[in-house]
């Protein structure tokens, strides 16, 4: 099977982060909210965007810039991105991050793990799936 093409576009869905291990006890714990992903470009069958989940209670917003090579089943996966995370507008924190996921039809599913620094630094988990709009 060849890799889908035409993947540029905007998918919109939902999503969870889940900070763990934190210095200040109050931030662990799981946040979810609406998860973006913009496919910029694509050529062939590697993609590049940005991931995006906006969390309610505090308003987080964490941003995952990409680039993935996709395999013919749809899968892939990124050996280190880099991650930003901000809360009410200001920088939380920032750090590496795996990811792998899926894009099956129009929808694109992701998982992400790694460790944050900054003001604060946590393990830091989350995932989220979104459908082309």
């Amino acid at each position: 099977m060849a890799v889908q093409t035409d993947l540029v576009g905007t998918y919109q869905g939902s999503g969870t982060v889940t900070l763990s291990s934190c210095r200040i006890s109050l931030n662990n714990g799981t946040f979810s909210g609406s998860f973006e992903t913009e496919v910029e470009s694509q050529v062939g069958n590697t993609i590049s965007g940005t991931f995006t989940l906006e969390s309610s209670g505090p308003s987080a917003n964490t941003r995952i810039p990409f680039t993935v090579d996709i395999t013919s089943s749809g899968n892939y996966q990124s050996t280190t991105v880099t991650f930003t995370v901000t809360v009410v507008g200001i920088p939380f924190g920032s750090g590496t991050a795996t990811l792998t996921g899926q894009i099956t039809g129009s929808t694109v599913t992701a998982n992400f793990s790694g460790q944050m620094q900054g003001l604060e630094n946590c393990q830091f988990t989350g995932s989220g799936s979104a459908t082309r709009t």
